[in-house]
């Protein structure tokens, strides 16, 4: 992960952004009556990796798009 986020170039303080958002979400998805703000903030966070392999890396977008596709799924319910 610390190579993956050199490449993005922002820096290491992004790689503990997106861990902590990705913890929250977690958290959220496991409280009962959050699930739906758990699920946008990772259909948030899944955006912008998909975005980012896309347009910064140049390389498979699947995995982030998948679980941006699940995400909003379980926003929808």
């Amino acid at each position: 992960m610390v190579a993956l986020f050199d490449a993005i170039g922002i820096g290491q303080w992004f790689r503990y952004l997106t861990g902590v958002l990705e913890i929250l979400r977690a958290v959220l998805l496991l409280v009962p009556g959050r699930a739906f703000l758990g699920a946008a903030l990772l259909a948030c966070v899944m955006l912008g990796a998909v975005a980012t392999h896309l347009l910064i890396l140049g390389d498979s977008p699947l995995v982030p798009l998948v679980l941006l596709l699940l995400a909003l799924t379980i926003a929808r319910r």
